[in-house]
């Protein structure tokens, strides 16, 4: 395979497609204004300088390579979707890395009879606060 030529900012056009370094996915110039390039990928729009958008994009998308990167882009969001998280899951896995690696697990792995006489006392108000 040849090794693509390297692109110029001269040699970028409105309406060219481009393939980005990591091979995943291709941008769309939708307008070039002075040094600014306005473009578009499946995460959306953005701007940049033109020498910005050449060192992620550094060669013309040939249409194998644009298949290639969709194909690519598909068997991700695939994997993702089938395995993703929800908000819930996460909040789970936040709390339970807080509470089994800190201080309250310090505390029951000492024990509760040491919580009991030395922190706070065996009783309150005559009410028993910790027991097993």
């Amino acid at each position: 395979m040849a090794k693509p030529t390297q692109l110029m900012p001269k040699d970028l056009v409105v309406g060219g497609s481009y393939l980005h370094t990591n091979g995943i996915f291709v941008r769309h110039i939708d307008a070039i204004e002075g040094d600014t390039v306005g473009y578009h990928d499946q995460y959306g729009q953005g701007r940049c300088s033109k020498e910005a958008f050449l060192k992620a994009c550094p060669s013309l998308a040939s249409p194998e390579a644009a298949a290639a990167a969709n194909q690519h882009l598909t068997r991700i969001e695939q994997v993702t979707s089938q395995d993703a998280l929800t908000v819930r899951d996460e909040a789970n896995s936040l709390t339970v890395y807080a509470f089994r690696n800190g201080f309250l697990e310090d505390l029951h792995a000492i024990g509760i009879s040491w919580v009991q006489t030395e922190l706070i006392g065996p009783r309150i108000g005559g009410r028993i606060i910790c027991s097993r």
